[in-house]
């Protein structure tokens, strides 16, 4: 309610679904919003998507990390619960930690 929102329609409507896919829960909340609008220090997916300067295999490692820091820390760097709710196995996701250089509460 207290972030002076300076997009159009369009922008608010691609947000709040970038928060829906990303939802933990079914109530959407405050923790579910774009990082930007939390703490203004980071891109919702839309913005990385639209970005024309970034290449789509880029694109997609910054969302795929995005989402793995997201399930990580949700299960507190558990790595066979996060495995199992990214629906991959426990092995893939040890080799994309690495792969992303990702260390706990360090997304990259």
């Amino acid at each position: 309610m207290k972030y002076p929102f300076p997009g159009n329609i369009r922008e608010l409507e691609n947000i709040i679904e970038c928060s829906l896919v990303l939802a933990t829960s079914d109530t959407l909340i405050t923790d579910d919003l774009p990082v930007f609008i939390r703490s203004r220090e980071d891109l919702c997916f839309d913005a990385i998507i639209e970005d024309n300067h970034l290449p789509l295999p880029e694109k997609l490692i910054v969302i795929e990390k995005s989402i793995l820091e997201k399930v990580l820390k949700k299960h507190n760097y558990h790595q066979t619960r996060a495995a199992q709710e990214l629906g991959i196995p426990e092995s893939s996701l040890r080799y994309k930690i690495r792969a992303y250089k990702m260390k706990k509460g360090n997304s990259g």
